[in-house]
């Protein structure tokens, strides 16, 4: 009787992921589509573009800071802090279309 039971359960657990496969192959079902109209919704593209000035921002005083500073390990610091902005903003900007991504940060990126 349990090994009745189990075999209709992994059948049914087969099954399932046989149409859930159907489904996606059909198109009735896509993750990525969903994800990528998301991803180019305008307030998605707005609050990425504000987060890539805010960092652009961040790396620019943390830049200053780094040219007042006579301190080696300070300078080493926020250094690194730079290309950590500047690998979050790379990403950031991987997020949203390259025709959104505003000019100043493109041109930066590229220079950097």
């Amino acid at each position: 009787m349990k090994k009745k039971i189990v075999g209709y359960g992994v059948l049914g657990f087969v099954l399932l992921i046989l149409l859930g496969f159907g489904m996606q192959a059909l198109g009735i079902i896509s993750i990525g589509i969903q994800r990528e109209v998301v991803q180019h919704s305008q307030p998605y593209v707005e609050t990425k573009i504000s987060l890539l000035h805010s960092l652009y921002n961040d790396w620019l005083q943390l830049d200053s800071e780094v040219a007042e500073s006579g301190n080696e390990t300070v300078i080493r610091a926020k250094t690194a802090q730079q290309k950590a902005i500047l690998m979050q903003m790379r990403e950031e900007s991987e997020l949203i279309p390259s025709s959104e991504v505003p000019q100043s940060i493109k041109v930066f990126l590229a220079t950097h």
